[in-house]
């Protein structure tokens, strides 16, 4: 029986599609490559990857409450789906729009007085996100910003109505200095890709989305860019594909920072530990030199040299 070690998560963008919001059709239709079913397992083989749909189609889901709706149904339904194994090692991708419900879905948890979803909170390992506007461009309006934003998904809306919205209503694009001090405080992992193609905007001609706009400013945040327009960030052709190297990596990476890893320093990259501390090779002891080096515990972007083992 196949027992992950972690899992994947990914949402997908608005007017999108669990499933073909990821997937890659060739012109004639008859081939395609859906990298998060056909890929990623193969390469992260002790994850469990899954995708979440939500119903977000129309320009009036940004300007009411129903998208917070939908983070808190994803939390409820994400922890029942986890009830087996809620503590597992989570990481969570997010392109576009799906990227502001996993930045509001974290902070919904970690603002309930009821600890309701801690299990979640307290799994989440890294977050990738795929051309999140976490916050507007230089010189454009926050309602310009988000207009541009919803017609790159052939949604067409007005700049004046989103004027006129409640401001309340644009939390989900509003929430990023919170988000910056969670992430900061609880040691998850963020990875920012951004697109290099311009994107063609309904009523408009192609612009750019800005990559300010797509990057959180965290001091080790990875970043890098992805040779696509916006809606085809998170498409690629097949496992050749130069673009989906960088998201490939990083979450290779996410994975791999997920498992301790038992290594050793040299005193010259880290100080010796105190003389008197009682310590242990976990493997191969003869072999360690005790003058020079010491076993120490990688776990992330940490590195413990006060380890104990016990068998």
């Amino acid at each position: 029986m196949f027992r992950p070690l972690y899992s994947i998560v990914a949402l997908h963008g608005l007017n999108g599609h669990a499933f073909r919001s990821w997937e890659y059709r060739n012109p004639s239709g008859k081939e395609s490559f859906m990298w998060l079913r056909d890929y990623l397992p193969e390469q992260v083989p002790e994850a469990r990857v899954m995708t979440y749909g939500y119903n977000a189609n129309m320009y009036s889901d940004i300007s009411t409450g129903r998208l917070r709706m939908f983070t808190k149904t994803f939390l409820q339904e994400l922890r029942y789906m986890r009830e087996s194994d809620p503590s597992r090692p989570l990481i969570l991708v997010g392109h576009s729009m799906g990227g502001l419900l996993v930045k509001q879905a974290l902070l919904v948890a970690h603002a309930r007085a009821d600890r309701h979803f801690d299990s979640i909170l307290n799994s989440v390992t890294g977050v990738a996100f795929l051309g999140t506007p976490h916050q507007g461009a230089n010189g454009v309006s926050n309602a310009k910003f988000v207009v541009n934003f919803v017609r790159a998904f052939k949604i067409d809306v007005h700049v004046k109505l989103l004027e006129s919205l409640d401001p309340k209503s644009m939390i989900l694009f509003d929430q990023t200095d919170d988000f910056r001090q969670l992430v900061s405080s609880k040691g998850i992992e963020i990875a920012s890709l951004f697109e290099t193609r311009k994107t063609k905007i309904v009523g408009s001609s192609k612009i750019p989305f800005f990559k300010r706009s797509a990057i959180l400013g965290l001091l080790r945040e990875r970043k890098a860019a992805i040779d696509a327009n916006h809606s085809n960030l998170c498409k690629f052709r097949s496992p050749t594909d130069n673009s989906l190297n960088p998201t490939l990596q990083f979450l290779k990476e996410f994975c791999r920072d997920v498992l301790p890893m038992v290594s050793t320093r040299h005193h010259h990259i880290q100080p010796s530990p105190p003389e008197d501390l009682k310590y242990i090779a976990l493997s191969d002891p003869e072999k360690l030199e005790f003058s020079r080096e010491y076993p120490v515990l990688i776990l992330g972007q940490y590195t413990y040299w006060g380890v104990y083992y016990f068998h």
